[in-house]
């Protein structure tokens, strides 16, 4: 993921930030066909070190054929962490199923967090490659 690259499908928006990162920001509800969207993309995104994705729920809605596509067809391996920002009770609920679904799938591990805005999304991403590096340097 060496070159910026950005997806629009719907009202949703996906953009690679490289090296490694991926920011998607959904608006209204998530589809079947979305879904199968969010997957090409992370899958041809994924092509080296895992990825980070920073999900935008803003005013969003996954429906439950949508959340079961994604938890059959996303490969854990893809990401090293999910961080999910806004979002209401009912989505912070039902993307918390998807990640069970996901840790379930006995594949694979990868950090999840809910924060409130961007800006804590990429403070928290840059705490976690400094974790994730110092981690590397004392094995």
């Amino acid at each position: 993921m060496g070159q910026l690259q950005e997806w629009a499908f719907g009202t949703h928006r996906i953009r690679s930030e490289p090296p490694d990162m991926l920011w998607a920001t959904f608006r209204g509800p998530v589809s079947v066909e979305d879904s199968k969207q969010i997957v090409d993309i992370a899958r041809a995104t994924a092509t080296g070190e895992p990825l980070y994705l920073v999900a935008d729920l803003g005013v969003s809605s996954l429906s439950v054929a949508p959340r079961k596509y994604l938890a059959e067809h996303i490969n854990p391996e893809w990401f090293r962490a999910i961080v999910f920002v806004g979002g209401g009770m009912a989505q912070k609920a039902v993307t918390k199923a998807l990640m069970v679904a996901l840790l379930f799938t006995g594949r694979t591990r990868f950090d999840t967090e809910f924060l409130h805005s961007l800006d804590d999304a990429r403070a928290w991403i840059d705490a976690h490659r400094a974790r994730t590096a110092q981690s590397a340097k004392g094995r």
